[in-house]
């Protein structure tokens, strides 16, 4: 599958929950490559209190391998080219579950993010979003970093199924360039992230191949700086003991 456009669309997140014909047309748009941006979803002033809010997290604490399963804690992640990994990558990330507590609120806050997931998924549009597991998955916020110099992510696609039909990211920072990419006819890589703004959140399709090439040059990289790109992820991942959703695939492109 390729990506086709980006499409702006021309009401918010919160009149689209409610109207069953946008669902329908946001739907057809994702199913055929396009990426679908709600623009200004999210004040530029509060994108950077994020990044400050996470980064002083991921400043402040070591990692824990923490299994994703009911009532997990909350949890820092340094991927740093770990050879285990399903898709090569280089990323510090902090996670967040919905029956945890944040200073944030970051699921009162992004809930209707999870609501659209659901109902273009056909499901109820509170599904994950009532502090448990539900059909072995659940919610995950996720703040992803790739510092400048030194992160990336491998090419892959994600799973689909009835857990998630769309892969859901708010910009916080693009990062100086390059950054993540969608796959056009002849694998060319679109860094489309370039064309929009901080605040801006998007939609696409999971089996769109995507990834993230380093943003900057090697000799940008410092390991305690907040250069580089970061997003805020909706996904709905399988919990640790659930063997029915496959991974997601590395492409070679």
């Amino acid at each position: 599958m390729y990506a086709r456009n980006l499409v702006k669309y021309h009401l918010t997140v919160q009149d689209v929950i409610k109207n069953a014909d946008a669902l329908n047309e946001i739907t057809d748009l994702v199913n055929n490559g396009d990426i679908v941006v709600f623009k200004g979803f999210e004040q530029h002033k509060f994108c950077k209190e994020i990044i400050k809010y996470v980064h002083g997290i991921l400043l402040n604490n070591l990692e824990i391998m923490t299994p994703i399963d009911h009532k997990c804690n909350n949890y820092v992640r340094f991927s740093q080219s770990d050879s285990r990994a399903v898709v090569p990558i280089y990323c510090n990330s902090v996670s967040f579950f919905q029956w945890n507590r944040d200073l944030f609120e970051f699921f009162n806050r992004y809930g209707d993010c999870y609501r659209l997931k659901n109902l273009i998924a056909g499901a109820d549009s509170e599904r994950y979003l009532n502090r448990a597991v539900e059909g072995e998955c659940t919610s995950r916020i996720a703040c992803h970093f790739y510092p400048e110099g030194k992160g990336y992510l491998g090419a892959h696609t994600d799973p689909i199924g009835n857990h998630q039909e769309i892969t859901s990211t708010l910009i916080l920072d693009v990062g100086k360039s390059n950054g993540y990419y969608v796959t056009k006819k002849n694998n060319k890589k679109w860094y489309f992230e370039h064309e929009l703004e901080v605040g801006d959140f998007y939609i696409g399709h999971p089996m769109l191949v995507h990834g993230v090439d380093v943003p900057g040059s090697v000799e940008d990289f410092d390991p305690l700086s907040v250069r580089g790109r970061w997003g805020l992820l909706f996904p709905v991942n399988k919990i640790a003991t659930n063997t029915k959703i496959a991974d997601s695939i590395k492409v070679d492109i």
